[in-house]
């Protein structure tokens, strides 16, 4: 596959097929290496994973069939991604979810709070053109909080969630982020679920989207989901067990970064 190259005719980035598609079972009608059919991903998403190779068959470029290279990680994570054959890139990112406060025991009127969701956003088509390497981490999971027990000398006392870590990506001096969920407070009767993460920038451009992997992203919701596992929900609050214990909360869901490139 690496004998196929193109130059992008505005920057002068060098690629090829093989740092332009995303791997996959698919074969790629018309091109072969050596031989071997050239394999990768169709496209889900024609607006965020489409990609112009400047090869085409039927006079289609096959860049509107097969899906543009992506780099995925759950929390939590941290790297730096080389782009220097890259144009620009599009951002797909959740924060950790914040763990759910620990349970009251039943004989304490107060409830405790559910852990807040990551903020959650997609950044489309990014400038990469005087940009070498982007650096990235992806949140961690906040802890739940520890539920009551009365019969411990001295008591144990209820603890709030933990705050999860935020999904940041870099790009020259610019910082993308999708803040964590703060975790769930212990009285909820007084102060509700833990907040939501934030995003920067605060721009919200999509709100639902279903990717390759299967990869679906509702911002409404605040989740991305992944073959069945979510990414930066909030845990939930722990609940009273019997008189004297309460439960503790469960943690949060770690986030989540997804990046698409493009030639």
């Amino acid at each position: 596959m690496s004998s196929f190259t193109f130059t992008n005719s505005t920057n002068s980035r060098t690629n090829t097929l093989t740092n332009t598609l995303a791997p996959g079972a698919s074969s790629v009608t018309g091109y072969n290496q050596e031989g071997v059919a050239i394999t990768s991903t169709l496209i889900s998403n024609s607006t965020i994973e489409s990609t112009t190779t400047n090869y085409k068959y039927s006079g289609t470029d096959i860049g509107n069939s097969f899906c543009a290279i992506y780099n995925g990680s759950a929390g939590p994570a941290s790297g730096t991604i080389p782009v220097s054959n890259y144009s620009s890139c599009t951002i797909v990112m959740v924060g950790g979810g914040g763990g759910g406060g620990g349970g009251q025991a039943a004989t304490r009127p107060q409830v405790s709070g559910n852990g807040g969701d990551g903020g959650i956003t997609i950044v489309p088509k990014i400038p990469l053109s005087s940009v070498t390497s982007i650096s990235y981490t992806v949140g961690s999971a906040g802890t739940g909080g520890l539920g009551a027990q009365l019969y411990n000398t001295p008591e144990r006392a209820v603890t709030v969630g933990r705050a999860g870590n935020a999904t940041t990506v870099t790009i020259s001096t610019t910082t993308y982020t999708a803040n964590a969920g703060n975790g769930g407070p212990t009285q909820s009767a007084n102060s509700g679920n833990g907040t939501d993460g934030t995003i920067t920038p605060t721009t919200q451009t999509v709100t639902t989207a279903t990717l390759n992997g299967p990869l679906t992203y509702n911002a409404t919701d605040r989740v991305i989901n992944i073959s069945a596992s979510n990414y930066g929900q909030g845990g939930s609050r722990g609940n009273s067990a019997t008189p004297l214990i309460g439960n503790s909360g469960q943690a949060g869901r770690p986030g989540y970064l997804r990046i698409y490139f493009y030639p």
